[in-house]
């Protein structure tokens, strides 16, 4: 089984072994288009460190909100076959008395189903000073770098990207697109509400 987590093809994911040297390193994994986006400490480093998953909070600001069952499993599968070859990208949260807490950045698939087949701790890289802005981007670009997004829910990224202040032709420099093609999928959101909910649940094509 191939491990994709969220579905495209990647140079630099598989190919590398698991990523269980805990330390820090100055070569990010992500792809240049995200990591330019990564706030660096005074070091210009990154701590990759095991986690209790449940010290994990979901992303709520993720921009993708479906997640295809089957497809979680087959991730699940082949988690519990070849492990988790690329860690969770996390911010912190809080500390607790059980220990610090974060928040999901980057990785909302490979979460889910590390957590559908049981596992307790996973491999994360622990970022911090991101902004909102910062956390909210680098969550949209994964997604849109690694399988596409639903068209509506691309659509409500642009529109959040665009209240934390971004402008159209920074939205299409940072995702790769022009920027017709970014007015044009905002400009779905302007249907009737009852053409949107058809055009996310698939049954319409924009």
């Amino acid at each position: 089984l191939r491990h994709e987590d969220e579905g495209a093809d990647r140079s630099d994911g598989n190919a590398e072994p698991s990523p269980r040297h805990r330390g820090t390193s100055s070569a990010p994994s992500l792809t240049p288009s995200t990591d330019g986006l990564f706030a660096r400490n005074t070091r210009d480093a990154y701590s990759i460190d095991d986690c209790p998953i449940d010290h994990i909070m979901n992303n709520r600001d993720n921009p993708r909100e479906e997640f295809d069952p089957e497809a979680l499993a087959e991730l699940g599968q082949s988690i519990l076959e070849l492990g988790l070859l690329e860690p969770l990208v996390v911010a912190p949260l809080a500390e607790t008395a059980d220990g610090p807490t974060y928040q999901l950045i980057a990785g909302e698939r490979r979460l889910r189903a590390a957590r559908l087949v049981g596992l307790t701790v996973v491999p994360v890289r622990v970022q911090e000073g991101l902004s909102p802005e910062k956390r909210y981007r680098i969550s949209l670009i994964e997604n849109l770098q690694r399988r596409d997004l639903n068209p509506i829910e691309e659509a409500r990224g642009y529109r959040r990207l665009m209240a934390l202040g971004m402008r159209e032709r920074e939205i299409a420099e940072s995702v790769h697109r022009a920027q017709a093609s970014v007015s044009n999928t905002l400009r779905i959101l302007d249907l009737p509400s009852d053409v949107v909910e058809r055009v996310f649940r698939r049954e319409l094509s924009p």
